[in-house]
């Protein structure tokens, strides 16, 4: 676990906004996403990083198709398995 220092934490914070393209709210009545939150350990981030700078994929891109595609693993196995 990485400790970090309320002013790394908040740049942290804005830097992830920034490449989400903004803050986590939606204004009523917009077309916009909501976004949840995910904390993970600096391990598994950098991880991802690297999973995206390889890709070209943003954060958010390679969250989605890796849940996607371990998703569809899954479920496709629970069918095969049942009786």
């Amino acid at each position: 676990m990485v400790n970090l220092t309320e002013k790394q934490a908040r740049a942290m914070h804005n830097k992830i906004q920034d490449e989400n393209g903004g803050p986590n709210v939606s204004k009523p009545g917009s077309n916009s996403v909501i976004r949840k939150s995910l904390a993970v350990d600096q391990d598994t981030y950098d991880m991802l990083q690297e999973i995206c700078n390889e890709q070209g994929w943003t954060k958010i891109e390679a969250l989605k198709r890796l849940i996607r595609t371990e998703r569809d693993r899954i479920m496709d196995n629970e069918v095969i398995s049942r009786p």
